[in-house]
C-alpha cells in the first residue's frame, strides 16, 4: 500500500490556508483529529535559523490546526542534543502563550527506557544502555515540524534527521556518529529512524520548505527560499521527496537506502502518492552558492536533475541568498516584534 505525500505552495500571506490544505492532502489531519497531539519543534536552540530550524510561522500554524482540550499541547524541542524545552526567545513563546500551548516540563521529560521489538545491532553498539526517550512521548500522538537543509552525505536534514536526534541523545559525542565503537553512522542513523517510528505509532510529519539550509562549509549555513510545504504520516517517505525536489538521487544517501530495505519507510517512486502541486517537483531550486565538497558531491549526490543546475552555479561560486528583504524575512520580523499571529482558531477536520 503506498502512503501519501502533500507538496502544497506556501506564501507569507496565506501560511494559515496552506497548512490547513497540505495536513488535510497528506492525510494528517485525519489521524490527528480529535487529539492533542505532542508537537516535535525542530531546532538547534536560542533564536531561528531559517532553513535549518522550524519556523515561528510552522508552530503558529501548526498549532492553530490542532484541537485543544482541557489540558494545554506540549511543545517539545528537538535538536542535535535530543528533546527539551521549547527555547525561551519570545518569537517562540509567544506563538506558544497565543495558543495556550507550553513548553515540555521537566515532569515530561523524564526518562522513558524504551524496549524495540526489533533487532537494532548498530543502535545497540553506541547505546549500551539502551533507548532513553522523554516519557511525555512515549506511545502518544505526535507532530514533527522540520526544516530542510541540504548537505553532504546525508541529503537533506529533516525529518529523519529530528527523529535520529529524539533516539541518540545522551550517547556519547563520539559513539553518536559511530566514530569510537565502530557502528557504521548511516546504519546507526536508519536504526535510530527505525525505532522512533515504533516508538510514535501516530506521527504526523510537516517539513517547510518556505526556506531551504544549504550548507556553506566553513562560511556557515545560509538558505534560499523556494515556498514549498511538505507533509505525510511517513518521516521517510516525506524526507525522500524533499530529497527529489532537491535533486538528490534518493538511492546514493547510505541512511534512506538502509530505511528501504528493513522496511522503515517508504522511498521509491511507486511506493508513495503524490497529491498536492506535484508540479512542482521539476521547479530548479537556482542554488547561487554553497559548498558541497567535490569528493562529497560526486560519492553521494547525483548529477543529473536540479541538483545539475546547482552543482554548475556552485562551480562559479557567489554567495547563498537568505529570507533578508523578501517578504518571509517581513514575516520572521513581525514575529520577532509580537505582531503576527495567524490562525483563526480553527481546528483540524478531516
Amino acid at each position: 500500500m503506498r502512503t501519501t505525500v502533500a507538496i502544497v505552495e506556501v506564501q507569507p500571506d496565506t501560511v494559515g490556508e496552506d497548512y490547513r490544505r497540505v495536513l488535510k492532502l497528506s492525510g494528517v489531519a485525519r489521524i490527528l483529529a480529535g487529539q492533542a497531539p505532542t508537537v516535535m519543534l525542530g531546532s538547534g536552540g536560542p533564536g531561528f535559523r531559517p532553513g535549518w530550524d522550524a519556523a515561528p510561522w510552522q508552530l503558529d500554524a501548526a498549532l492553530d490546526q490542532l484541537a485543544t482540550g482541557p489540558d494545554p499541547l506540549a511543545v517539545v524541542a528537538v535538536g542535535d542534543g535530543g528533546p527539551g524545552a521549547v527555547p525561551g526567545d519570545n518569537i517562540w513563546q509567544d506563538t506558544l502563550a497565543r495558543h495556550g500551548a507550553c513548553s515540555a516540563a521537566a515532569d515530561f521529560l523524564r526518562e522513558h527506557h524504551h524496549t524495540s521489538s526489533l533487532l537494532h545491532p548498530a543502535l545497540d553498539t553506541v547505546l549500551p544502555r539502551g533507548v532513553w526517550v522523554p516519557v511525555g512521548l512515549a506511545e502518544r500522538p505526535a507532530l514533527l515540524l522540520a526544516a530542510p537543509a541540504v548537505q553532504p552525505v546525508w541529503g537533506v536534514r529533516a525529518a529523519g534527521a529530528l527523529l535520529k536526534s529524539l533516539v541518540m541523545a545522551g550517547a556519547e559525542r563520539g559513539a553518536r556518529v559511530g566514530v569510537k565503537r565502530r557502528a557504521p553512522a548511516a546504519e546507526v542513523f536508519a536504526e535510530a529512524v527505525g525505532v522512533a517510528r515504533e516508538l510514535l505509532p501516530v506521527l504526523g510529519v510537516v517539513v517547510d520548505g518556505a526556506a531551504w539550509g544549504v550548507s556553506e562549509g566553513r562560511a556557515g549555513a545560509g538558505c534560499v527560499v523556494r515556498n514549498i510545504v511538505l507533509a505525510g504520516t511517513d518521516p521517510v517517505a516525506v524526507d525522500a521527496v524533499a530529497m527529489r525536489l532537491a535533486g538528490v538521487d534518493q538511492g546514493q544517501v547510505p541512511w534512506l537506502r538502509i530505511c528501504h530495505e528493513r522496511g522503515f519507510g517508504r522511498v521509491l517512486s511507486s511506493e508513495i502518492r503524490l497529491v498536492g502541486r506535484t508540479d512542482l517537483l521539476t521547479l530548479d531550486f537556482g542554488l547561487a552558492g554553497g559548498t558541497f565538497a567535490a569528493h562529497d558531491r560526486r560519492r553521494y549526490l547525483a548529477p543529473a536533475g536540479p541538483l545539475g543546475r546547482w552543482l554548475g552555479r556552485l562551480e562559479r561560486g557567489g554567495p547563498v541568498s537568505g529570507i533578508e528583504g523578501t517578504a518571509w524575512g517581513r514575516l520572521r520580523a513581525a514575529y520577532e516584534s509580537e505582531t503576527a499571529p495567524l490562525g483563526d482558531g480553527a481546528t483540524i477536520q478531516d
